[in-house]
């Protein structure tokens, strides 16, 4: 008898009637998938089932998390899955809604002498509310493992300390913790990270598949913040030239301990659009934009009335505290009368919320320029110079001038 094709025998297969096992596995699938208000919408309608009041008696209800959900009015992004707060320096998930975090607890004995013949509709929701077990239990595994593994990026909400971690690693650790008794393979947790989100202590939402970032897309993320941080200190220090690839690898290393080749380096650098080390040194466009500017001053009311007229010009507010690697450079104006403006600043007389909050932690360093005609038209080229350095505006600046 001649072999059947490949083609031949999945139309075959696709004509074999499923086992019990196989039906089991789609039922459980399509019931991942259920977008979260569809779900929690599903679990309010089995509980106000007619049959539910008979199951009460041979089952409790618990709550996994052990924790009161989030007050109603703080979830209302449709796929939030719930809130993570610190506590003791680690952190713990409140769900946004009671579905989420519903266990249904069965006395299996008891249960077993329900009468049940013939009534469908109670074998219908003890079936049913099983599987609003088996999606809460993974969920709430899955939550936890994540928590575990990226605890430094859900506290601070800074991306850049994220581990690398796979869905299929996420998998393994679930499994590896005995602390889920549905089976967490790939292909579930692949299902339930698609939809959902959690919000950080920082206010920030974010989706749960970006907490298993591949180790790609963060080292992405390091050459990115090396070549940032480079250019903050080339602008506090004019003397540092851009750094080759080579001294990219050591830095990436030396703060992420990540392990580079510096051909990787290039390959990510291309893939950003950012230039080797040679035209980097060439564009230095906030550089060439503040040449004229004066020496950095202390914002005091000695060095204004000493140091700045009451001409028109452009200028420049410093903090001088930062963490490392973060400018300096919080804000740039232009005034038709700089003393008077300055002196404004100084005295919290400005409406800017975030420049009076910078100017009155104290420390604040300025420096100017005179610029006789034209020099809001000069304010707006030193802004976009620094956007183009930087790839951001300064914190306090509000809008483009």
């Amino acid at each position: 008898m001649p072999a059947l094709s490949a083609a031949r025998r999945t139309r075959v297969a696709a004509t074999l009637p499923l086992t019990p096992e196989q039906l089991g596995r789609i039922v459980v699938a399509r019931f991942l998938e259920l977008p979260l208000r569809a779900f929690e919408r599903r679990v309010r309608s089995l509980e106000q089932a007619p049959c539910f009041r008979v199951l009460r008696s041979v089952m409790r209800i618990e709550s996994l998390s052990g924790l009161p959900p989030v007050a109603a009015g703080a979830a209302r992004v449709s796929n939030l899955l719930g809130v993570v707060a610190p506590s003791d320096s680690r952190p713990v998930f409140r769900y946004a809604s009671p579905a989420f975090d519903r266990e249904y607890r069965f006395e299996e004995a008891a249960l077993a002498r329900l009468p049940k013949r013939g009534d469908l509709d109670l074998i219908r929701l003890v079936s049913r509310l099983r599987l609003v077990n088996t999606r809460n239990r993974l969920t709430h595994a899955l939550v936890q493992a994540l928590l575990e593994a990226q605890r430094e990026f859900v506290l601070t909400g800074d991306p850049l300390l994220r581990r690398p971690l796979s869905q299929a690693a996420l998998s393994a650790r679930i499994r590896a913790s005995g602390a889920c008794p549905v089976d967490a393979d790939p292909s579930r947790v692949s299902r339930l990270l698609r939809g959902i989100a959690a919000r950080l202590p920082n206010g920030e939402v974010v989706r749960l598949r970006n907490l298993c970032p591949a180790a790609r897309d963060l080292h992405r993320d390091y050459v990115a913040q090396a070549i940032k941080r480079e250019r903050v200190r080339m602008v506090e220090d004019r003397t540092l030239a851009p750094m080759t690839d080579r001294e990219i690898v050591s830095a990436v290393q030396s703060r992420f301990g990540a392990r580079l080749l510096p051909r990787t380096v290039a390959y990510i650098r291309r893939d950003l659009g950012l230039p080797n080390h040679r035209e980097r040194g060439r564009r230095s466009e906030y550089l060439t934009a503040t040449m004229g500017f004066s020496p950095l001053l202390p914002l005091t009311p000695e060095t204004l009335r000493d140091h700045v007229p009451p001409e028109p010009g452009v200028y420049e507010i410093r903090r001088s505290e930062t963490p490392p690697g973060t400018c300096t450079i919080v804000y740039l104006g232009s005034a038709r009368d700089m003393h008077k403006r300055l002196t404004a600043h100084l005295r919290g007389h400005s409406d800017n919320a975030r420049l009076r909050e910078f100017v009155s932690a104290g420390a604040v360093r300025f420096r100017y320029r005179r610029v006789t005609q034209g020099w809001r038209e000069v304010e707006r080229a030193v802004y976009r110079a620094f956007c183009a350095t930087f790839g951001a505006p300064p914190l306090a600046n509000r809008m483009s001038p």
